[in-house]
């Protein structure tokens, strides 16, 4: 396996998709809910107050903040289920919302796709995809790729979120913003020793 060191130059556009990803957390729109991708509620009641510090320091992350694992794996799992719409009721006042995350997850699921084709290891460190995840991925249609996203409100997670202080302690780090310390170093060294870890794990 060739040397893999986290630098955003070989993937800029993830810093777009995070930023993307914290609209659909923290908009307007959003569902006030427990579990919303998969953080708890106290968690993302202090996400949506910590303001564009936080959105600047976002950028600083040297990986994908939303985790596709788990909607990937609802396609290994049951294949012909992915294909189908989901035709659960939803409350309509979150209509709008759903339809802005299946919008973000066909640009982001096709993005992914092309980088897993031409470089796996990576999008296992910067995307935190399982081995079976980037094969399965590789394989889909562009077809596939849309029906796959109307599952997305519901499997998207944020990523880390199994970790009990990553998100809160990023929160707290954007509060410093307007201090002598480098809190952009300090956001990447958050990160990096889950970043780490993850991939160790994923490789396994």
């Amino acid at each position: 396996m060739q040397q893999i060191s986290p630098d955003l130059g070989r993937y800029p556009e993830i810093i777009e998709f995070n930023r993307e990803f914290i609209q659909l957390l923290t908009g307007v729109s959003a569902p006030e809910q427990d579990q919303l991708f998969g953080m708890p509620l106290e968690l993302l009641r202090e996400l949506r107050s910590a303001g564009d510090d936080f959105n600047a320091l976002v950028d600083q992350m040297p990986c994908l903040l939303v985790e596709l694992s788990p909607l990937i794996d609802h396609f290994i799992s049951s294949p012909a289920a992915s294909r189908n719409t989901c035709n659960e009721p939803r409350p309509p006042e979150h209509d709008s919302w759903r339809t802005d995350v299946r919008v973000y997850t066909v640009g982001l699921l096709t993005y992914v796709w092309a980088a897993v084709r031409r470089d796996p290891d990576a999008a296992r460190l910067y995307l935190g995809l399982r081995a079976e995840s980037i094969a399965a991925l590789a394989q889909m249609t562009l077809s596939e790729l849309r029906q796959l996203a109307e599952h997305s409100p519901d499997s998207l997670r944020a990523r880390f979120t199994t970790h009990p202080r990553f998100w809160s302690d990023l929160i707290s780090v954007s509060r410093l913003t307007h201090t002598d310390i480098d809190t952009s170093a300090i956001a990447r060294l958050t990160a990096l020793p889950l970043l780490v870890a993850q991939s160790a794990i994923l490789a396994s």
